[in-house]
């Protein structure tokens, strides 16, 4: 099989090309999922995609051919975004399509059909299914996320996990930081504190002067009372009432 408008040099697939359209030593076996990156792939990507079909992540994929009946009638059609479709060839150099035994599957290789294969046992409960979205870094160091599924049974009175097949891709957005559970810790009333402002001391203000006196304003001292005198004897006039006294005299 060789790139369709492509010299037979470019590429072949399960035999060498030994010019034109001769071939030589064939391989003598099955293909399927044939993939072809321009970029390395880590080991979770490779983990991720290696029991089942390709789900999206398809930009730095050169040729993705499934070889499944649909896509080998009149050629290997190529799923990949860049069409690079390969011709079959015709008489003996054109493969023969069989049923295929790989271990590709639309779930994880764990699961399987009872009635399509013989690979399948008995469990002791039902199993359970959860997804869930993963983060990973490509080997270039970009982040991208990733959905999964999982599964869970009994057997044998113990609990099986498997983990890891790939549901499709997710699209990482950065939206915004997000806060859980705020609680209130404590509040201030009033206004909030200001720096103190300072100013140049200030002298005290002088005191007043105090108002001139005028002559007619000033009380001049009363004199005091003068004595009176009776029968010989000298006494000061009582500046507050006193009953009336008789005297004698002779």
């Amino acid at each position: 099989m060789a790139l369709r408008g492509w010299s037979g040099s470019q590429l072949t697939l399960g035999a060498i090309n030994t010019g034109g359209n001769t071939h030589a030593d064939f391989f003598r076996g099955t293909l399927e999922e044939v993939r072809i990156w321009q970029v390395a792939r880590t080991r979770e990507q490779l983990l991720d995609n290696l029991f089942t079909r390709l789900k999206g992540d398809k930009k730095d994929l050169l040729g993705y051919w499934p070889f499944d009946s649909a896509s080998t009638t009149t050629s290997a059609a190529d799923h990949s975004l860049r069409g690079n479709h390969l011709d079959l060839g015709t008489g003996t150099s054109r493969p023969t399509v069989v049923q295929s035994t790989a271990p590709v599957s639309t779930d994880t290789a764990a699961v399987r059909s009872a009635l399509a294969t013989p690979f399948h046992r008995t469990i002791s409960a039902p199993p359970a299914a959860a997804e869930y979205a993963d983060l990973q870094y490509t080997a270039a160091g970009e982040a991208f996320g990733v959905l999964k599924r999982c599964y869970s049974h009994i057997k044998d009175s113990a609990w099986n996990l498997t983990t890891g097949y790939k549901v499709g891709d997710l699209v990482s957005e950065w939206v915004s930081q997000i806060q859980f559970d705020p609680q209130l810790i404590g509040y201030i009333e009033g206004a909030p504190p200001s720096r103190p402002r300072t100013s140049p001391a200030r002298p005290p203000p002088p005191n007043p002067p105090a108002a001139p006196v005028s002559p007619s304003s000033r009380r001049t001292p009363s004199p005091p009372p003068s004595p009176l005198i009776v029968n010989g004897a000298s006494t000061l006039p009582s500046t507050s009432p006193r009953a009336p006294r008789s005297t004698r005299t002779s």
